[in-house]
């Protein structure tokens, strides 16, 4: 996904580097220290790409995995392509904003991109504003294909850190169809 990183003296990371690209072309950099701030430099903005976009330019995958933010997706993505490879599987493209959570509009831009998969799998934090972003998301994607990953703690670092990679993997396998509340 073309993240870099930044080590002190110790060998432990103090920056983290998210390349942005739009028309998969890099425009920008965003990073974040290891006190958890972020920084950017160029165009970081709704009509970028989505973050880890062009690193799935040719995939020929039938799924799409929207995660909570970039970190969650260079996780994810480090889960999920140890195990499809070990199948002999494509890993399917793992996406996220480059505008925080609560870029809708570049979701929006990108509607045609993740309309061509067959399944849109959203893996919000599980916590209340990770829930009420799943149902916003779900109001600007095609909502018959979307798909809901429902992860025992709330986010996949979580998971990480407690070795609960399996149960990531068993999350995305255990996808249940996205249903609006109230709506049967």
């Amino acid at each position: 996904i073309g993240v870099r990183h930044q080590y002190d003296e110790m060998g432990g990371i103090t920056h983290q580097y998210y390349p942005i690209t739009k028309d998969y072309e890099l425009v920008g950099i965003k990073w974040r220290t290891r006190d958890k701030k972020w920084n950017n430099r160029g165009e970081v903005g709704s009509a970028c790409d989505l973050f880890g976009q062009v690193s799935f330019r040719s995939s020929s995958s039938r799924n799409v995995i929207i995660a909570s933010g970039e970190i969650d997706a260079i996780s994810t993505y480090q889960v999920l392509n140890e195990y499809f490879s070990s199948k002999g599987w494509e890993c399917p493209p793992i996406v996220s904003s480059t505008c925080g959570e609560g870029a809708l509009s570049q979701f929006r831009n990108h509607y045609e991109w993740l309309n061509k998969f067959d399944k849109i799998y959203i893996q919000p934090d599980q916590d209340e504003p990770g829930i009420e972003y799943l149902h916003k998301l779900a109001q600007v994607l095609p909502r018959n294909k979307l798909f809901v990953i429902e992860l025992p703690l709330k986010d996949v670092n979580e998971c990480l850190q407690k070795d609960k990679s399996k149960a990531i993997i068993d999350s995305y396998f255990r996808a249940r169809s996205y249903t609006p509340s109230g709506v049967m």
